[in-house]
């Protein structure tokens, strides 16, 4: 039996695609075992995804009782340590997130 077999397809991924649902509490949890972010960076990973809602970077702030300029740093490593993606920016109006699950390595 000859086996026939097409080349891969590849394709990149659009940035604005949304990423596969993944479990809250097993993500907060792998979140909470990250030792490379700061409690400040995990409680508002935690209070991100809380409303279900997109939060503002005020709105952020206030629930995790912290100043704005604190919120956006701590999404920005949230980012940066691949537990976040940006899928939407519109501007003046709240951005969304998305979670991404990875392996705590740190």
């Amino acid at each position: 039996m000859e086996v026939i077999s097409s080349p891969p397809i590849i394709a990149q991924v659009p940035e604005h695609s949304a990423p596969a649902k993944i479990d809250q509490p097993t993500w907060s949890r792998a979140v909470d075992a990250d030792s490379a972010l700061t409690s400040r960076d995990r409680l508002i990973a935690m209070r991100l995804f809380l409303d279900g809602a997109d939060p503002t970077y005020e709105e952020i702030a206030k629930s995790a009782g912290c100043g704005r300029r604190t919120a956006m740093r701590a999404v920005a490593a949230l980012i940066e340590r691949g537990w976040l993606v940006k899928i939407s920016s519109t501007g003046r109006v709240a951005n969304t997130y998305g979670m991404v699950m990875r392996t705590v390595t740190s």
